[in-house]
């Protein structure tokens, strides 16, 4: 018959367990076993006896394992388990044995092989959390910076503050055990006895860390958005400007339209500290008012103005990167309707624009273009299916960003 019980020592407590276990043989209860992580053991049913317990460092030099165990062997001492890559469990049942260490600075040689590994470690930890910490402030991945500056994702946006808010705590634990395990060679090192620190009953490693995660994955999706968007209809808002409407653009091509047609689609709409406005303008054409689906002719308005110059040029950057990646994206299957005939984004010349980059190609048979612009802190990306060419619209597009739509 087996009994599993919790450790109520810390693993640098060495004369506390040891003290444990030698009750619990007099309970009638044996080790045979401890978990990984030294937080229960397990233990054999027997008659009452008075066992000893006793616990020595792990040392990676010298002597093998088999080895260490024959030569306690000889002395009265059995091997029970070890207990990671701390320390050897050992038990012995005559009085007369020997202890394994008969004066604190043996044991504290014995130790100084786990001391130094044990900072090695903890070093080794702590440096690479200090290379993490400014990869992640100064090299974050494009969906990272880009929600950070539009909040387009609340949810993810709280998740990566939260994670980048415990790096720090790896220093701490790092320091602590550090400073315990050196206490610990120091305190032997001076000849002075271990004293037993207080018991607590310590809960399993799974009964507090799955918890903590699992809280902190589903706690900010229980209350936060997982967009930031807002989504409503054309005729719900007043758009930060007086964009051209579907008959001014079309006037400029092959077909043009002698009043404006039914139209259809939304408007999405966000802020952030970085970018107070934000709107996406989806518009399109019904040739048949009665089928909604019938549609030949769509534009698509993307606005963002930035709160300054330099985070508007990294916006600009990011759209127009998103952008020419879909593009490419939908060359391929599994889309229905392929983009053929691409012609990339390609830098262009025009007064008064700090960049400007357009893209052509065919979907669903029509023509498209994509042009994107950037001028002080507005960024401007239009995507557009129809007759009219993007030079010739572009005007249109500047007249509106120089105008403030009426309230």
């Amino acid at each position: 018959m087996a009994v599993k019980k919790p450790v109520p020592c810390s693993i640098y407590d060495l004369r506390g367990i040891q003290k444990w276990l030698d009750e619990m043989a007099r309970q009638g209860l044996f080790l045979k076993q401890v978990n990984p992580r030294f937080e229960r053991a397990e233990f054999e049913v027997g008659g009452p006896a008075p066992v000893r317990y006793r616990l020595d460092p792990v040392n990676r030099k010298g002597k093998t394992d088999a080895e260490h165990i024959a030569l306690y062997a000889q002395m009265g001492w059995n091997y029970v388990d070890r207990a990671g890559r701390w320390y050897y469990i050992f038990s012995c049942d005559d009085p007369e044995a020997p202890e394994l260490y008969t004066d604190p600075q043996s044991l504290s040689l014995a130790m100084d092989s786990l001391v130094r590994r044990d900072i090695r470690n903890h070093l080794l930890i702590v440096l690479l959390f200090v290379l993490l910490i400014p990869l992640v402030l100064f090299f974050p991945t494009p969906y990272s910076l880009k929600n950070l500056l539009l909040w387009e994702n609340p949810r993810d946006l709280v998740m990566t503050i939260i994670l980048f808010a415990l790096l720090p705590f790896p220093f701490a634990f790092a320091f602590f055990d550090i400073r315990r395990i050196l206490k610990i060679r120091n305190t032997l090192a001076h000849g002075l006895p271990l004293p037993a620190k207080k018991r607590w009953n310590r809960p399993p490693f799974w009964s507090w860390y799955i918890p903590f995660w699992v809280i902190l994955y589903w706690l900010p999706r229980l209350i936060l958005p997982s967009i930031g968007w807002e989504v409503c209809g054309l005729d719900e808002i007043t758009p930060s400007h007086p964009w051209p409407t579907a008959a001014q653009i079309e006037r400029l091509g092959a077909c043009p339209l002698t009043e404006e047609p039914v139209t259809g689609g939304y408007v999405r709409l966000n802020d952030s500290p970085f970018a107070p406005v934000q709107e996406e303008i989806n518009r399109h054409r019904v040739l048949d008012p009665r089928d909604p689906t019938n549609t030949d002719l769509h534009t698509t308005i993307r606005y963002i103005r930035a709160r300054s110059p330099r985070i508007a040029r990294r916006l600009y950057q990011m759209e127009l990167d998103q952008e020419a990646k879909s593009l490419k994206s939908r060359q391929n299957p599994p889309y229905a309707y392929r983009v053929t005939n691409l012609t990339p984004f390609v830098p262009r010349d025009w007064p008064g624009l700090d960049r400007l980059e357009a893209a052509s190609y065919q979907w669903q048979e029509q023509e498209n273009w994509t042009f994107a612009l950037l001028r002080g802190n507005d960024v401007l990306l239009v995507d557009y299916t129809g007759t009219a060419r993007w030079e010739d619209c572009l005007p249109l597009f500047l007249e509106a960003l120089d105008k403030e739509a009426a309230p």
